[in-house]
């Protein structure tokens, strides 16, 4: 039995360094009722951590949509921020010069 084990356990090193280092592949069931409920943890622990890598993959394509999206509103701020300075002078400079046409009237 003992034999056995060691070869399961050289079989599931082999696999697991093997491997792309930020993930756990999916690891053969054994036969042994206790290597197995070992290889069913870090099967469902693989799993869970590509699902979370998805996830934070979309929650950075997120974040960066926001980021994207929040300097157009910066720039478009300024460009209105701009725009109305510059109606605003106008205004006040036509405003001066009606104010000078009725006074000299």
């Amino acid at each position: 039995m003992l034999v056995v084990w060691s070869r399961h356990i050289r079989g599931i090193e082999t696999a697991l360094a093997r491997t792309d280092p930020t993930g756990i592949p999916a690891l053969h069931l054994t036969g042994e009722r206790e290597l197995d409920r070992i290889i069913g943890a870090l099967n469902e622990a693989g799993r869970r951590l590509a699902g979370a890598r998805r996830e934070a993959e979309a929650l950075a394509l997120r974040v960066t949509t926001a980021e994207r999206l929040a300097a157009i509103g910066r720039v478009g701020a300024g460009v209105a921020s701009d725009y109305y300075r510059a109606r605003l002078a106008r205004f006040r400079s036509l405003s001066h010069l009606t104010v000078e046409v009725f006074h000299k009237s």
